[in-house]
């Protein structure tokens, strides 16, 4: 049984990762493990010079700290979560610790098929998505608010095994997708019209993906890439490695940033 990772703010259901995560859960047979994220205002925003005063300065109406208030609405959204997951009939299992720092959930990530969590990275606040996707040890599965039920893969490849890498990661964690329709798409900055390495990628995808077609596209990347899956209406977009270096990083951020913003697609991100 595959295990995946979900991230929820603890002062906040994010519906549309629900969504998906059962969606998931039930297609997949996999347990869910619900690891939900606590972030204290930044107090030195504020020029507050004493922080910790203000976490027990008591509401006038309730009369409770804030940590007691933020304590029962996590508890309320735990419960929340266990309901949809009963109701839903999916294995799950709910973190029991109050606050995790990255090192921990990069940590747990080793010991996890996928992470699915928000795409709108103010919802990780201190968590940032780049460090995440940088440091994951398994696929992250980015939902955006206004995500859809997928209904199309895009396929992205640059002729790079690590492209590769990314779609042999999702077709073995969704094996019960493969009858959506796939584009692979290259974008190439040149007039070229041909894939690299075309026979091998053309006898071996067909293989896995039933319904495939091929795509080149010509200009720059983020251009055209966005304006190919704006055009997909639930579409799920494929994307292979965050790398280490900071020019790679902050390349594929803003990719997929604008896959996610402005191309409205849901996006499946790894790396080796």
């Amino acid at each position: 049984m595959k295990k995946i990772l979900v991230i929820l703010h603890a002062n906040t259901i994010a519906q549309h990762v629900m969504d998906h995560a059962i969606g998931i859960s039930k297609t997949s047979a996999a347990v869910l493990e619900f690891i939900f994220i606590h972030s204290d205002l930044d107090f030195a925003e504020y020029n507050y010079s004493f922080p910790n005063d203000l976490s027990l300065t008591r509401n006038s109406i309730t009369g409770k700290t804030s940590q007691e208030e933020d304590a029962e609405l996590l508890q309320a959204n735990k419960q929340l979560v266990e309901d949809i997951c009963k109701t839903a009939e999916v294995s799950y299992i709910i973190h029991t610790a109050l606050t995790i720092n990255l090192g921990e959930l990069i940590e747990l990530s080793a010991f996890a098929d996928l992470i699915i969590t928000d795409a709108t990275e103010e919802s990780l606040h201190q968590y940032h998505i780049i460090d995440l996707l940088t440091g994951a040890h398994c696929p992250v599965y980015l939902v955006a608010k206004a995500a859809q039920k997928i209904e199309h893969i895009v396929l992205t490849y640059d002729g790079s095994f690590t492209s590769i890498h990314a779609i042999k990661s999702y077709y073995t964690l969704f094996p019960a997708m493969m009858h959506l329709p796939a584009t692979l798409v290259y974008i190439s900055n040149e007039h070229n019209d041909e894939f690299p390495r075309e026979k091998n990628i053309k006898t071996w995808l067909p293989e896995h993906f039933k319904q495939v077609d091929f795509k080149i596209l010509h200009g720059k990347v983020n251009t055209e890439l966005v304006s190919f899956v704006k055009n997909i209406p639930g579409s799920l977009t494929v994307m292979g490695s965050f790398g280490r270096s900071s020019i790679s990083r902050l390349f594929h951020k803003s990719l997929a940033n604008a896959v996610i913003a402005d191309g409205c697609s849901t996006l499946f991100i790894t790396h080796r």
